[in-house]
């Protein structure tokens, strides 16, 4: 038989049995043979053969092969069966290798528009976290609606407070004094790990979403609770470092928290197994040369929503950048437009109300002088 074949059947027909069908086949295997004579010859004697005749090689994925010329006999046939399967089997590699060229590594794109970073990552959080970005849209509303419904109070109210809170304070012993100081130091820590465990799901909940991984609100707070001493050194240390950054006229401390923004991401990072201020160090790293994209990221969407919404918006914008700085390394493209415009608006509408304020001062004054 020719060509290479599986089990044939039993029994097994006869090689020259070319009857009973059009086609004519050499060798017959368990369903069908690898060459296959499609046009009708030699039907138990010599005769001519008519040009063209098409082979068919089954063993390969719609390949036809042609040669032109007369046969005489079947053992002329047979003798250029080899050099034709060889020559099909070049021909079919060369044509798979057109047709199926290989697949060219798809490129990173880096996001450097502060808009479509924040909506990006508002969009990554309801996607892979969306009991996480329920829980802060709820935090938002209360948050909205509690600074809504606080009362304005009038200066005769505060003087009248001030002087009850003096007046109960100047009769008070040393051991009520103790207890009190007692007291505020643990409401204060109190207050201190639940504001820290809600940052770590934050900062969880980014670090799982910048690897493109589901997370569980029940897992979030199980992880920054495991981890809830470790994440509050932490904050100890950032907010230490921002201070001292603010005593040299504040902007260096802004400028030094937009570069630590990342610091709690890198903490939750399992690869990385960052604590302190390694941790710190590491959002140093990714932020180098990004931080306008950085600041403008965080602040654009703020402004438009006056904050309201800021714990939503900073864990989803934490998880883009922290996937894409990464991703860029040290070389990191320019920041956008818009996140230059992020930078200078409020600086421009500050310097417009002082300017304003002023303006009205001198008004005021002439308008004095005159009356007098």
């Amino acid at each position: 038989m020719i060509g290479r074949h599986g089990a044939s059947f039993v029994p097994l027909p006869a090689a020259d049995d070319m009857n009973g069908l059009h086609v004519k086949c050499i060798g017959i295997a368990h369903d069908r043979a690898s060459i296959e004579i499609t046009f009708d010859i030699l039907d138990r004697d010599f005769q001519g053969l008519p040009s063209p005749i098409e082979l068919r090689f089954y063993r390969f994925d719609a390949l036809a092969f042609e040669f032109v010329g007369h046969i005489a006999t079947v053992g002329l046939f047979v003798l250029h069966i080899p050099s034709l399967a060889a020559a099909a089997r070049s021909w079919y590699t060369a044509s798979k290798e057109i047709r199926m060229p290989k697949k060219l590594p798809k490129k990173r794109q880096y996001e450097n528009n502060p808009f479509f970073v924040a909506s990006n990552g508002i969009t990554l959080l309801f996607n892979l976290a969306q009991g996480v970005a329920v829980m802060l849209i709820i935090f938002a509303v209360i948050g909205f609606i509690g600074n809504a419904a606080l009362p304005d109070g009038s200066s005769a109210d505060s003087t009248l407070s001030s002087t009850s809170i003096s007046d109960t304070f100047q009769g008070w012993s040393t051991s009520e004094w103790l207890l009190l100081a007692f007291g505020v130091g643990i409401i204060g820590l109190a207050l201190v790990m639940v504001a820290s465990l809600f940052t770590g799901v934050n900062a969880y909940t980014a670090a799982r979403m910048a690897r493109g991984e589901e997370v569980a609100i029940r897992e979030a707070f199980r992880e920054a609770f495991d981890k809830l001493w470790s994440f509050i050194w932490l904050q100890i240390i950032l907010f230490v470092k921002i201070a001292l950054w603010s005593l040299l006229f504040i902007v260096p401390g802004i400028i030094m928290a937009v570069r630590y923004s990342l610091a709690g991401v890198a903490f939750f990072d399992d690869t990385k197994n960052l604590r302190g201020n390694a941790a710190v160090k590491e959002s140093l790293r990714l932020t180098k040369g990004a931080w306008i994209t950085t600041y403008a990221s965080y602040a654009l969407f703020n402004i438009i929503t006056l904050g309201i919404i800021a714990n939503l918006v900073n864990t989803g914008v934490s998880a883009v950048l922290y996937k894409q700085y990464q991703e860029a390394g040290n070389k990191k493209p320019a920041a956008h437009f818009l996140s230059w415009l992020t930078l200078v608006l409020p600086f421009t509408l500050v310097a417009l109300l002082f300017l304003g304020l002023v303006f009205i001062a001198i008004i005021v004054g002439l308008l004095g002088q005159r009356t007098i």
